[in-house]
């Protein structure tokens, strides 16, 4: 089961359920990507079904989560490690699936095993069970989240090759395949062959070919955005693009539209950045993007598109490093405070408005 709290203080799903029916205004503050944006949407659902007055919001660091915490101190925080009433679980989705379940509403597993997916987390809890009793199965093909491949491969955030970006590029990559209009078994397996192949053929093909499991043999959804690899791909996209929008679209009907246009939005600015990532000369590359965040140019660079040990994208008001080796994060704090730090050993971002090149005479001082 999923806990709620700090150090000091665990709290089961049941007994932060037990405080949200008896605030007078349920204050809600959740990391702002994927995980997050669905992990507000479903407690947010849940309240709303309860008429508990709620105030929503999406925060990118924990310091911004802190000060909108000091604004109330019966606030609860989704995927942040600060605050009185906090979801400390692996996903916040899965724990907000279970405290909106304590609150006696029905959430929607698709949606919370999505967000678990989007935070890099195994579906697991009541949300996978439930999931599984509407439809949940593994099945081959690709993880996007529509029934039309070529706008799939086109803007899928979960690889990058000569064909993404462009739905044209992708009609053109697909139609030696001669796939039927609707895809069965043979065909899906056809399709995540070639792209498998398509996506490896680079300078690193063993970082490709660890990247690319990510893309193929998905897991069916429980929704009409077809797989859930690919519902958590669009809730990064949507989150990255325009969270406070995306936030509202799951709060509302209808919200497909609206997260797949953002979706599709992104996708393109995203592959568009990552073909403009200048070839690298050394173990350390570097490049810029100004039109989205930072974190997965240099995800996808690395994965797929830069020859380099280490590659350092900064974006508005941030700077993500996206390295071979487990040390981004141990890199990054050489000139920043851990707690300003966010991701994972391989991908870490700060936020921060210090020059790239700045920042790299301190951390790559050899390069």
């Amino acid at each position: 089961m999923a806990t709620t709290g700090t150090a000091d203080e665990n709290w089961t799903p049941d007994g932060l359920a037990g405080h949200l029916r008896e605030v007078s205004l349920a204050r809600v503050v959740s990391r702002a990507d994927g995980d997050g944006l669905a992990a507000a949407a479903i407690l947010g659902r849940a309240l709303a079904a309860r008429n508990i007055p709620r105030h929503l919001s999406l925060s990118p660091t924990a310091a911004d989560a802190t000060t909108r915490l000091s604004e109330s101190s019966t606030a609860v925080t989704l995927g942040f490690p600060v605050g009185e009433h906090v979801c400390d679980a692996d996903a916040a989705s899965l724990c907000a699936y279970e405290v909106a379940r304590e609150l006696g509403t029905d959430p929607d597993p698709g949606l919370a095993i999505a967000g678990a997916v989007a935070a890099g987390t195994e579906p697991q809890g009541p949300a996978l069970d439930a999931a599984r009793e509407r439809g949940l199965t593994n099945r081959p093909g690709l993880a996007i989240p529509t029934t039309d491949p070529a706008v799939g491969l086109a803007h899928t955030g979960l690889v990058h090759a000569d064909f993404s970006g462009s739905v044209e590029a992708a009609r053109d990559f697909l139609a030696p395949l001669d796939l039927p209009a609707e895809l069965d078994p043979d065909a899906n397996e056809r399709l995540a062959s070639a792209v498998a192949l398509a996506a490896t053929d680079t300078a690193r093909p063993d970082r490709a070919t660890r990247a690319i499991e990510a893309a193929i043999a998905p897991r069916s959804s429980p929704t009409d955005l077809e797989t859930v690899e690919g519902y958590g791909d669009v809730l990064n996209a949507s989150a990255a693009m325009a969270p406070g929008r995306a936030l509202a679209a799951l709060l509302g009907t209808p919200e497909l539209p609206t997260l797949r246009t953002l979706w599709e939005q992104y996708g393109t600015a995203l592959h568009r950045a990552v073909d403009d990532l200048a070839p690298a000369e050394g173990p350390v590359a570097m490049g810029t993007v100004e039109a989205i965040p930072p974190r997965d140019v240099a995800r996808l660079g690395r994965d797929f598109q830069v020859d380099a040990d280490r590659l350092y994208v900064a974006g508005p008001g941030a700077i993500t490093l996206a390295s071979s080796e487990v040390d981004a994060r141990e890199r990054l704090e050489i000139e920043f405070p851990e707690a300003a730090i966010t991701g994972t050993d391989r991908l870490a971002t700060v936020r921060t408005e210090t020059d790239l090149e700045t920042v790299l005479t301190e951390v790559e001082p050899d390069r």
